[in-house]
């Protein structure tokens, strides 16, 4: 649904990473969830999996942080490009 969303320009970015199953740390989903983790995979999303709900916070938190610092650095660099004309 999301592809579908973004290819008729209702929604302006694709999501991340994505987690669920018990404690929504990626893990336990059942075998009814095969067409969920198809869908994951076809459209390149990644799945946290972790072991406990304060590792999934971690690697989400640092996912997050370093996709900051990456907007960030690509901002200052255009900055840089706009000075320089």
């Amino acid at each position: 649904m999301e592809s579908i969303l973004i290819a008729r320009g209702v929604l302006p970015y694709k999501s991340r990473p994505v987690a669920g199953g018990g404690g929504d740390v990626g893990r336990g989903l059942s075998p009814a969830a095969g067409s969920l983790l198809d869908a994951i995979e076809r459209n390149g999303v990644r799945l946290l999996q972790a072991p406990n709900l304060l590792e999934a916070l971690r690697d989400a938190s640092g996912l997050y942080d370093s996709e900051a610092r990456a907007a960030w650095q690509a901002d200052r660099a255009l900055r840089h490009v706009g000075e320089a004309w």
